[in-house]
């Protein structure tokens, strides 16, 4: 899975659909239940889960930062930070649970189906508030959503390796 991280000239929603995008197809390949390989179901859930949960963290910063104002978006981008703690809920469920079996697909296609509603909500409900702040503000929001979506991946990174000592350490003692 390979983010954009382009700087010139990006427009916002161009990039946060392009991540989307991206998502929707890792969630896709993730939910195919020919995708029977544990090993690569488990690479491919970590991926995901680093890049889907810095672009969340970064998204939100900018989303609120970019329509704070707008009194009509408040609770929209509410529920969008909402969905996206559902999702990150989800995803640390999967990355403690063995990638086999039929509650583990399930579990990734109630995520894939959550992605997507956010997704449509995101695009249908907040793009069109970020189109109207113009070009110029779209290309500064969108090299700030670059450089916070970098900035969270080694936190999230230290995060989720403090999850798996965890979890290895809890099944030991058990």
């Amino acid at each position: 899975m390979r983010l954009n991280t382009s700087r010139d000239g990006e427009d916002l929603t161009r990039l946060l659909r392009e991540d989307h995008r991206t998502f929707l197809t890792c969630l896709a390949s993730l939910a195919d239940p020919e995708q029977r390989d544990p090993r690569r179901r488990r690479g491919l859930l970590e991926t995901l889960q680093v890049g889907l949960v810095a672009h969340a963290r970064a998204e939100e910063a900018i989303l609120r930062e970019a329509l704070d104002g707008v009194a009509s978006l408040r609770v929209p981008i509410q529920v969008v930070c909402e969905q996206h703690a559902l999702v990150e809920r989800l995803l640390t469920e999967l990355a403690s649970a063995h990638p086999a079996g039929e509650l583990w697909l399930a579990k990734v296609t109630v995520l894939f189906h959550v992605v997507r509603q956010q997704v449509e909500d995101e695009e249908t409900l907040l793009f069109p508030a970020l189109h109207d702040c113009g070009a110029a503000r779209q290309r500064a929001l969108a090299g700030r959503f670059l450089t916070e979506r970098l900035q969270q991946l080694p936190v999230i990174d230290a995060e989720l390796t403090s999850r798996r000592a965890e979890s290895r350490a809890s099944r030991r003692v058990a």
